[in-house]
């Protein structure tokens, strides 16, 4: 048995009570407790708690649109050279538990433990790994359910994957591919076992009005903080639906409707959605927008705590210089060189 399943079978439950915390302190004493035996662990595990610190600085001073410290950039592409070093000698190692599944793929680690697989849903060996994953990564906190194009999602996928968030620690789930769609949102959304999400991310899911709907009215999601909805059509019946997301979703701060169809029109009436006001950022990127569609979401008075993100490129070169400067000054970037594009 390797050193990570040792640890695992012991002490799942404790291991996810220390990650489910955003303070380091408790993680880092777990690192001091185990360098003894475990030095590269223990080391892996600071290397990724301090590396999450500085990229929360990094990302803070691009929204402000300043620059980062020299030393600061120097640490952090030191670090990122060591974490890449400890993953090429210890990654099969660490990932061993979850390789025996052909269906999992693309592990990613975070504060010293694995915390995201991409699981296939169409193989057919999916239900078995799924079922199985709340003992052989008891450290997730994300996972992507694909499914790729052509397939669809098979009726009883969505209950295998509400069975696994009952029995697990992940607050982050995504869905990929359009053979999803609205019936199994609908079941997905309706039940208790969401009731701990974070982040849902739905891009490219196949959603429509229906879809979106069962999302802003479901009982069960109080928790969530990011919706990512990008890539579905929601036309113009979507978009009424998500006059109701601030009921449902109070504690909603990052919504994502890039490329959803959003015309002016939708633009003009949702900007003018009290609950809006509740958001962190929206981004409205990829729609067909004019100027009167962009600028509904920056007027004077109007969503200002709200990051909007759009790239001004996709307007007509003799109105982008306006545009540009006034979601600059909505989003607070002083560099006028920064321009309101995604960051």
């Amino acid at each position: 048995m390797n050193m990570i399943t040792s640890i695992m079978a012991m002490l799942p439950n404790f291991l996810r009570d220390l990650l489910s915390q955003s303070d380091d302190g408790p993680l880092l004493e777990h690192a001091r407790m185990v360098e003894l035996q475990h030095p590269d662990q223990a080391r892996f595990i600071r290397v990724q708690c301090q590396l999450q610190q500085l990229e929360a600085e990094i990302e803070q001073a691009s929204k402000q649109g300043r620059d980062i410290a020299l030393e600061t950039g120097q640490i952090y592409s030191q670090l990122q050279e060591e974490e890449k070093d400890l993953l090429t000698k210890h990654e099969a190692e660490w990932t061993a538990e979850i390789r025996q599944y052909p269906a999992v793929r693309n592990p990613r680690f975070a504060r010293g433990f694995l915390d995201h697989i991409t699981l296939d849903a169409s193989d057919l060996d999916a239900h078995r790994a799924i079922e199985d994953l709340p003992h052989t990564a008891p450290t997730l906190g994300s996972v992507s359910f694909y499914l790729p194009p052509g397939a669809k999602a098979p009726p009883d996928l969505i209950e295998h994957v509400l069975r696994y968030l009952a029995n697990s620690g992940v607050d982050r789930l995504r869905l990929e591919g359009e053979g999803w769609g609205d019936n199994a949102i609908r079941t997905l959304v309706g039940s208790e076992h969401v009731q701990k999400l974070k982040s849902l991310f739905l891009s490219d899911c196949g959603i429509g009005p229906d879809g979106v709907k069962a999302i802003v009215q479901s009982p069960q999601l109080n928790q969530l903080e990011t919706l990512d909805l990008a890539g579905n059509s929601l036309s113009e019946n979507g978009f009424s639906a998500l006059a109701e997301f601030s009921l449902a979703l109070p504690a909603l701060r990052h919504l994502d409707l890039s490329n959803t169809g959003m015309l002016n029109e939708e633009a003009q009436s949702l900007a003018g959605i009290p609950g809006l006001s509740q958001l962190s950022v929206l981004d409205i990127g990829d729609n067909p927008l004019s100027t009167d569609g962009v600028l509904a979401f920056v007027q004077p008075g109007r969503l200002p705590n709200t990051r909007i993100d759009f790239d001004s490129e996709d307007l007509p070169y003799h109105v982008r210089g306006t545009v540009e400067s006034r979601l600059n000054q909505h989003n607070g970037i002083q560099d006028p060189s920064a321009s309101g594009r995604k960051r």
